[in-house]
């Protein structure tokens, strides 16, 4: 998801691209407010992971960041409570960017908006929207989404909707 620029491993660079790709929807210019505040945002997640990966995995700090060092990375840091705050001020964030019309709650455009920026196949958009809107009032509220997008970071189990939120990945 986060390999904008689909290399095979991360880069700042995969960051930036998101970040355009957000305020490009929005319409946010490069020195306005709001891309700021999410270009400060995905940077410090940027550098903080990279510093986590030398610190946790004992390895040399690289421009990049490959998968393994990724899942590795994940595996120690969603067990901190600071990261899980960084995850849901990421969240948060997201959910009001993609919410173009300030209804907070995201409709099924939105959705399919929040996966092409990611470079999810959108082909998986309407059905993940389907598991996701529990009430089937054709959008998604925030009490809906964060909750399984927890289960997303934390659910083993292979058949929960969490693990299924971005579609077969």
């Amino acid at each position: 998801m986060y390999d904008a620029c689909n290399s095979g491993s991360l880069k700042f660079a995969d960051y930036e691209q998101i970040v355009s790709r957000l305020a490009t929807l929005r319409g946010f210019k490069i020195d306005s407010n709001e891309y700021q505040k999410m270009i400060e945002k995905y940077g410090f997640q940027w550098i903080k992971m990279r510093g986590d990966i030398k610190e946790l995995l004992q390895k040399k700090q690289e421009t990049n960041v490959s998968l393994d060092e990724w899942l590795a990375y994940h595996e120690i840091v969603l067990q901190n409570s600071d990261h899980q705050k960084l995850i849901r001020s990421l969240d948060e964030l997201l959910f009001d960017t993609v919410d173009v019309d300030r209804s907070n709650n995201l409709d099924l455009a939105e959705w399919k908006t929040l996966f092409s920026i990611f470079n999810i196949p959108v082909v998986y958009a309407d059905e993940s929207f389907q598991q996701i809107d529990c009430n089937g009032d054709g959008s998604i509220t925030r009490e809906e989404l964060f909750p399984i997008l927890e289960e997303f970071y934390y659910s083993e189990d292979e058949n929960a909707i969490g693990n299924k939120v971005f579609g077969p990945i």
